[in-house]
């Protein structure tokens, strides 16, 4: 059982951090779901007490990287960070925080500073289509819908972690 625990315990970590670094959850969040934890395990890692503690994104920030440098490749493996990163960011735009320009932006922006399967460029071209560019690739259906099916896979890992977290479902 404990064994699980961990497991549980380590991709919550993963999936915190790109909730954070995406903007899409703040302190309360972060300090009630830790405190619960703590209780539940008979020994919380250092980076869960570090995040109850933590009173802003950035100190939290600071444990959950702790943390996740503890963590063996595979879990970083299993939960693709940016994955995660740009279904909050979708989840952010659909609850209205930003545009579909700063959407797809911030998009191009995280991807390119990563090694992911999407290439930055499917983020900037239909940014240049929304700007007036006109598509890269001539299509029929609305340039949102387009835009909902290269997040949707992003989108449904987000609302499924952030589901695991025993938290309120997005």
């Amino acid at each position: 059982m404990a064994i699980q625990q961990n497991t549980a315990i380590d991709d919550a970590l993963i999936v915190w951090l790109a909730a954070l670094e995406s903007g899409f959850t703040f302190a309360p969040n972060w300090q009630s779901w830790a405190d619960t934890e703590i209780v539940a395990l008979d020994e919380p890692p250092l980076w869960l007490i570090h995040l109850s503690l933590a009173n802003t994104t950035e100190e939290a920030l600071v444990a959950l990287w702790d943390g996740g440098s503890q963590l063996p490749s595979e879990v970083w493996q299993k939960l693709n960070l940016t994955a995660l990163h740009l279904g909050f960011l979708y989840l952010r735009f659909k609850r209205g925080d930003f545009n579909l320009a700063i959407l797809l932006e911030r998009a191009g922006i995280q991807v390119d500073s990563s090694d992911f399967e999407i290439e930055c460029e499917a983020f900037y071209f239909l940014l240049n289509e929304l700007d007036g560019l006109g598509p890269i690739h001539a299509s029929d259906r609305p340039l949102l819908d387009r835009v909902e099916d290269l997040f949707g896979p992003m989108i449904a890992l987000a609302r499924e972690r952030w589901s695991n977290l025993s938290m309120t479902n997005v």
